[in-house]
């Protein structure tokens, strides 16, 4: 492997105790290069490329030393993944590689609405989920379309509404479970 450091005799929640008390880089990358094969693994997955994973590897190891001062996270393996996961899609979601067609109404994950006989059902569709979105409140419209529409990332929006970045997942996630109610019940 590229990247590699001793491996700590320390839990990952004493690791993070540590960087949190003193803030040297030494406690993060110790915990850091216990999931490298982990993080790359993702990354390889998602970019099929080894130097581009490897560059997003060191990438997420920055967002980590920067995020783990402000988030308090109580699984670092799970936390850390789900980090990996969502750098590999905004950087795809950026190349205009991401798997999300620009449609609004292929937000929702039905088979119906990924393939429509007709243009008019298409039209139909697109103008319930308009009518939808209006149903939602107001942080949950705001996140869905600057998510879906304007291809943002959680930390644009989060900037960009000034609302804490946990708040943004929940409002996506919510906002599209709303969407998907609603547009059942039409």
């Amino acid at each position: 492997m590229w990247f590699k450091l001793k491996y700590s005799e320390h839990s990952d929640n004493s690791l993070l105790e540590n960087y949190k008390n003193d803030g040297s880089q030494e406690w993060v990358a110790q915990l850091f290069s216990r999931y490298l094969e982990l993080i790359y693994g993702t990354c390889l997955k998602y970019f099929k490329d080894s130097t581009k994973s490897e560059d997003a590897c060191m990438e997420i190891y920055e967002k980590c030393l920067v995020k783990l001062k402000t988030h308090e996270v109580n699984n670092f393996k799970s936390w850390l993944y789900v980090l990996t996961k969502n750098h590999c899609l905004e950087i795809l979601r950026k190349e205009g590689k991401a798997l999300q067609k620009s449609r609004e109404w292929e937000i929702m994950q039905k088979s119906e609405l990924f393939h429509p006989k007709e243009e008019s059902h298409i039209e139909q569709l697109e103008e319930k989920l308009k009518e939808c979105i209006e149903t939602l409140n107001a942080h949950q419209k705001d996140c869905i379309r600057l998510f879906y529409l304007e291809k943002a990332s959680y930390d644009m929006i989060a900037q960009k509404l000034k609302l804490d970045w946990n708040k943004v997942r929940s409002y996506i996630q919510n906002g599209r479970r709303n969407l998907k109610t609603c547009l059942e019940a039409k």
